[in-house]
């Protein structure tokens, strides 16, 4: 069996590609979730600092723009960090439930 998206050899076994890191396992509905509930916040505050840009454009108020502009951003960042860590927290996760089954 080969990885779908490098091609590396792989076992059947294996949760993840050694070679690229693509999970060879569906996420969890947890993770699936956690994703979900990230995006429409992350969404929320994105349109939120959006409105806030556009209406300090329109009285003029560029510096209050410039820091909606800023906003906007970090929490775009702070969204793709949070979105990663549920990621990782889902593969930690899968790995800790497939030692638990091997050993018993």
């Amino acid at each position: 069996m080969n990885c779908p998206k490098c091609g590396y050899e792989i076992k059947e076994d294996w949760i993840s590609c050694p070679k690229c890191g693509l999970s060879l396992e569906p996420p969890t509905p947890e993770a699936i979730v956690g994703q979900m509930v990230t995006k429409i916040l992350g969404g929320l505050v994105e349109s939120g600092f959006i409105e806030e840009r556009t209406e300090a454009e329109r009285e003029k108020d560029l510096k209050r723009a410039q820091i909606a502009e800023v906003g906007r951003r970090v929490g775009k960042d702070i969204e793709n960090l949070i979105s990663e860590a549920i990621t990782a927290y889902d593969y930690q996760e899968r790995i800790r439930r497939k030692k638990e089954k091997t050993k018993k």
